[in-house]
């Protein structure tokens, strides 16, 4: 809650909370669902025009990284490539673990710093990319200006989401 009332205090447009979901029960939908509740018991009175919104990321966040694998294919951390094994979905899935086999000597996947790494390489265009992450698609609905969001975002259609 101190993160939300801290970014209000900037009189942003939108508020994006990603969360994970780790081993929850409960469907994405539910969550954030609970996550807006939750947030606008505390927080709502002072949310004014802002709008809010909650992704759920299906287990993890990197589940959302790891949906472009050729992004994951240039970790500095690899000794080669490791794609070619992965499923078609990220959804539900261990994906840090699939780098195990092919990590040099010595190294370790870090959150932060390849975490950023893969964000700042997703090519959240390809649509191969989109379709091996739901909550991939719905943190990019969320970041599309208002505008996109009153005549559809065309990728979804593509998707048929």
């Amino acid at each position: 809650m101190q993160l939300v009332l801290a970014m209000l205090a900037r009189n942003p447009e939108k508020i994006l909370v990603v969360l994970d979901r780790e081993d929850r029960e409960e469907c994405p939908a539910d969550l954030a669902r609970t996550g807006l509740e939750v947030i606008i018991e505390h927080c709502g009175y002072c949310l004014g025009g802002c709008r809010l919104a909650v992704v759920i990321s299906n287990r993890k966040f990197e589940s959302l990284l790891f949906a472009d694998y050729a992004a994951v294919d240039t970790l500095p951390i690899l000794r080669h490539p490791v794609s070619a094994t992965f499923p078609d979905t990220t959804d539900k899935r261990g994906v840090v673990s699939w780098l195990t086999r092919a990590l040099d000597e010595g190294c370790s996947y870090d959150k932060v710093q390849h975490g950023a790494m893969l964000a700042s390489r997703m090519n959240v265009g390809d649509p191969r990319v989109l379709a091996r992450s739901r909550s991939l698609r719905k943190l990019i609905k969320e970041l599309q200006p208002p505008q996109a969001e009153l005549f559809g975002n065309p990728t979804e259609a593509v998707l048929d989401l």
